[in-house]
């Protein structure tokens, strides 16, 4: 299940980060959704993805490929939403390009920040808070301190 869990997770890296992935068409085929509100899992199924978002989803099989696009063989393997982390501190290191980039390559897709220097409020309120390209959004972070 572990191994199941890190292909899942580098599969959303793999559509947030590598913009050439994104760019172009991915059909998964034999995937299993899972529904993080009730946990069911459904098996067998074909993703097709369209410049990095969920074009289509039926039973395994029913959507054929169309040119360019690439096939990945997914049966045995899980695909889940990304992961909302509503506390962290990353923006308050001198650098936090290491601890962002980390939590995206762990599923990690949205953030919120729990607290801030006057400093980091000041640098996001004159819109020059710079977050690394590959790591998670900042879905919100305090307005003062």
């Amino acid at each position: 299940m572990v191994r199941n869990f890190a292909w899942m997770v580098s599969l959303g890296t793999l559509l947030l980060l590598a913009p050439s992935a994104v760019a172009q068409s991915l059909l998964l085929n034999g995937v299993t959704i899972v529904d993080t509100q009730t946990g069911k899992l459904t098996r067998n199924q074909s993703v097709a993805i369209d410049n990095g978002k969920i074009a289509q989803i039926a039973r395994a099989g029913a959507i054929k490929a169309g040119a360019g696009t690439k096939v990945i063989d997914a049966r045995g393997k899980y695909l889940a939403p990304g992961y909302l982390d509503m506390h962290v501190h990353s923006l308050n290191d001198a650098d936090p390009t290491a601890s962002l980039e980390l939590m995206l390559a762990n599923g990690v897709t949205g953030v919120r920040q729990m607290s801030g220097s006057p400093e980091l409020l000041q640098r996001r309120r004159d819109g020059q808070l710079i977050l690394p390209k590959d790591g998670p959004e900042l879905l919100a972070m305090p307005a003062r301190c």
